[in-house]
């Protein structure tokens, strides 16, 4: 998976992200039959992106938003299937208001990122995302989210 994001020329604004999806052949060639017209949309531009453990669900965080996506690997295709915004805004000179910080998963595919002063934990699965039971956390000044195995202590 890759995010396309069209290049600002002549003063004209760059098209919204999208996200490619590539094949590596056995011999280290990349191949792709995407296309503009056939390419999934990023809402939010995200600046983290990460693949659940069991490489269904892939899912993009940044200033203004998180959106997780469901990968079919027999038939390459990506589906948007959650996009939540932070309350925040961007405009071609920046963000303001909150931010969603980096993704970390679970093997129990719960999502797990930072949105201000909050942990966020979300469960998802092929009818969609919702929270956690018990999320959002409050957490002070978090800086990175990290989530190992039960078993690693």
């Amino acid at each position: 998976m890759v995010e396309v994001t069209p290049w600002e020329y002549a003063g004209a604004s760059p098209g919204p992200s999208q996200l490619a999806i590539y094949t590596l052949d056995d011999s280290g060639n990349l191949s792709t039959s995407s296309t503009s017209q056939n390419m999934v949309t990023s809402q939010f531009a995200p600046a983290y992106y990460q693949f659940s453990p069991d490489g269904r669900y892939p899912a993009g965080a940044g200033a203004a938003g998180l959106q997780v996506f469901a990968w079919d690997s027999a038939s390459l295709t990506l589906t948007s299937i959650a996009a939540i915004g932070s309350g925040g805004t961007c405009t071609s000179s920046g963000c303001s208001g909150p931010a969603f910080g980096n993704i970390a998963w679970d093997e129990n595919d719960q999502l797990y990122t930072i949105l201000g002063q909050q942990l966020l934990v979300y469960d998802v699965g092929p009818s969609g995302v919702t929270p956690a039971p018990g999320s959002p956390y409050p957490v002070q000044n978090p800086v990175w989210v990290t989530v190992l195995p039960e078993n690693s202590h």
